[in-house]
């Protein structure tokens, strides 16, 4: 396991939390520059390119880069594999990236986004997102790179000698989006923004949530005149009683059944899932599929109105809806120590057992945080304020339907974390022609874990288990066949049919199964 500094440049975060600086601090200029130092934490995560992740959520607006490929050949983390990408005056409260890379939405704690748009980007080109640049605002805009009143500023890059050059001939082609009373709390691209790439009628819907009402609206940010046009706004108000939404997150699309759905968790902890067909006008065809008559999560999220910002806030932040990778579960964190559980379908509440797990000294003790799913959706990683991060196997198609999901597997590095992660991604990265997972978490106190490999993440024993059970099945199918086969020929003759001992279930089992079985109980 690594743990990785987010904090980069001398103005983001460091390692140790702030109740842990308190009994050192002093009054001296130098220790208070520091402390000043300690307030950036970069504490949430989106996939970018396929080898990088952007990090961050902290509270002086920047946003870096994360390499996958340095975090997987570098044991020790290193610094080298992160990188201050851009800087803002404004906290940076969400970011999304389309599927093609052509848009990045950037969104604010004033209530404003920037959206980035790269039409000309090549395939192979290092995106220009990644160039490190700075900016500044010339005030009366409310900052975040841009004087949102009037003209954009011109984006400077910096130098090693610390001075600035204009870079007005190679400017980032960028436009102010919609603006809200309220901080941005969640954007979310679309996943088929990029099914009409050969066309010049290419829409990029972005869904947003701001923590006031009517808190959820889509835009399509092609371009600085299709933002105008707000879809589901008034459908969003009506759906969440005027409230405000803490998050968002579409379904994966699939090419098969070409569904996809959007979740969203408002302030309140309630849940509504929108149906959105794949269509040539998809904003036609969206409508509401599921709005909860009742709170999914008990604990309601003040957002702004909760005052002062604390660990408390930054953990209520996390709490979004999660999407496994084959789009059939969907895991709602922050309730309580159980995850809220939804399957596709008519989406009905799906018990889960961390109950039991508890009751067997495992399990989450408070509430979880934030979930990840695997690329398979085979399991389920869960973060709590109790510092545990815990591995869930995932239901069975050949179990009984009955079985609840989240199997308890193991509890990630066996100790609770000093810092509770709030924000997990796994993630997989081609290394040495191999795909290699990789489990990101963003912490409370703005360090990243990193722990590579799947047999670092999923314990051997129960991959093992799990292919002794496979063949276990496959073995008993094969014996049950090849007995009523013998039966049938049998009863041909008129002859009685007998099982013998050697013929039991018993003897076809490996000599481990028993104990693994053992090891797999919660």
């Amino acid at each position: 396991m690594n743990v990785l500094d987010l904090g980069l440049g001398g103005n983001t975060g460091v390692k140790g939390t702030k109740d842990d600086d308190d009994d050192t601090k002093s009054n001296d200029d130098e220790s208070i520059e520091e402390e000043e130092e300690r307030e950036e934490r970069l504490r949430r995560l989106v996939p970018f390119t396929p080898s990088t992740l952007l990090a961050y959520g902290g509270d002086r607006g920047t946003i870096a880069s994360v390499s996958l490929p340095e975090l997987i050949s570098n044991e020790k983390g290193g610094e080298s594999a992160t990188a201050v990408v851009k800087t803002y005056d404004d906290e940076v409260t969400a970011v999304a990236v389309s599927k093609d890379l052509k848009r990045i939405a950037i969104g604010f704690e004033n209530g404003n986004i920037l959206i980035y748009k790269y039409d000309n980007l090549e395939e192979q080109q290092e995106h220009p997102f990644l160039k490190k640049t700075s900016s500044t605002s010339t005030g009366g805009g409310g900052g975040s790179g841009f004087d949102f009143d009037g003209e954009d500023e011109f984006f400077t890059q910096s130098q090693g000698d610390g001075g600035d050059v204009d870079m007005s001939e190679d400017k980032e082609e960028s436009f102010v989006g919609p603006r809200f009373d309220t901080p941005v709390r969640h954007l979310e691209f679309d996943p088929r923004c990029s099914y009409a790439s050969n066309s010049a009628n290419q829409s990029y819907y972005l869904a947003i949530a701001t923590e006031s009402s009517p808190g959820f609206c889509i835009i399509d940010a092609s371009s600085e005149k299709s933002i105008t046009k707000r879809y589901l706004e008034k459908d969003a108000e009506r759906a969440h009683d005027c409230g405000g939404i803490r998050s968002l997150a579409y379904s994966p699309c699939s090419s098969t059944e070409g569904l996809v759905y959007l979740s969203t968790l408002g302030m309140d902890g309630r849940l509504c899932i929108w149906s959105l067909p794949t269509t040539d006008t998809p904003e036609l065809e969206w409508e509401i599929f599921l709005a909860d008559g009742h709170k999914v999560i008990e604990k309601s999220d003040l957002g702004m109105l909760g005052g002062e910002k604390s660990l408390d806030s930054a953990l209520d932040a996390s709490c979004f809806p999660s999407w496994s990778k084959d789009g059939l579960w969907l895991g709602l964190p922050g309730g309580s120590t159980d995850v809220a559980m939804r399957k596709k379908g008519e989406f009905e509440k799906q018990r889960f057992v961390n109950s039991a797990a508890v009751g067997a000294g495992k399990g989450h003790v408070d509430t979880v945080v934030c979930v990840a799913f695997d690329q398979k959706g085979d399991y389920m990683v869960t973060s709590g304020r109790d510092g545990r991060v815990v591995l869930w196997e995932m239901e069975d198609d050949r179990k009984d339907d009955e079985s609840p999901p989240g199997k308890y597997v193991s509890e990630i590095n066996g100790t609770s974390l000093k810092s509770p992660p709030t924000h997990i991604l796994w993630a997989q990265q081609q290394h040495d022609n191999k795909d290699v997972d990789v489990l990101c978490m963003a912490c409370a106190d703005g360090s990243m874990i990193t722990i590579v490999g799947r047999d670092n993440i999923v314990p051997p024993s129960k991959k093992s288990n799990a292919k002794t059970k496979e063949t276990l099945i496959s073995q008993e199918e094969e014996f049950m066949n090849t007995q009523e086969t013998t039966f049938n020929t049998q009863e041909d003759d008129d002859e009685e049919v007998h099982l013998g001992p050697s013929a039991s279930l018993s003897s076809l089992t490996p000599a481990n199964t028993q104990e693994e079985s053992e090891v797999m109980s919660p």
